[in-house]
């Protein structure tokens, strides 16, 4: 946790199971490499961790904050430095670093933005440098780099 990802607990590591004290009831969770997502049950994202990709959409900082523009997510999806949302509507935002088209959105993405030409999604997942949804119509679409 040297990154601020354990959220309120700061900097220090922790060798056993500790409650991140929250506002309110989680609903999904997702950990890139030092960074946090949290998806609250009133459809809010609260990050926290390492933000030197903007993949928490805040001031680096340790304590939970909310992700700006995000208010009917039900999923939410870590990579290596990015990050992804599921919407109500099926609709997926994506943010952070985007070298190689992990996100569907133009260079220098700074906020969750919608991924363009998507058909409406029912699952959102995120590896190192791949996203990938299962669609409404049971697709598999997916998008980034091949290693």
């Amino acid at each position: 946790s040297n990154k601020g990802q354990l959220g309120s607990l700061g900097k220090k590591s922790r060798s056993l199971p500790t409650e991140i004290k929250l506002p309110g009831r989680c609903v999904d969770i997702a950990a890139g490499e030092s960074h946090l997502l949290l998806c609250m049950e009133d459809g809010t994202v609260l990050a926290c961790g390492d933000n030197q990709y903007n993949q928490c959409d805040s001031p680096m900082e340790y304590a939970l904050r909310a992700v700006q523009g995000i208010h009917s997510a039900t999923q939410v999806a870590c990579g290596l430095h990015h990050s992804g949302a599921l919407l109500a509507n099926g609709d997926v935002l994506v943010w952070g670093r985007n070298p190689d088209g992990r996100l569907q959105a133009p260079p220098g993405v700074q906020t969750p933005t919608r991924v363009p030409d998507l058909p409406r999604a029912m699952y959102l997942n995120a590896d190192a440098h791949v996203t990938s949804v299962i669609t409404c119509d049971n697709e598999v679409i997916a998008w980034g780099a091949e290693y």
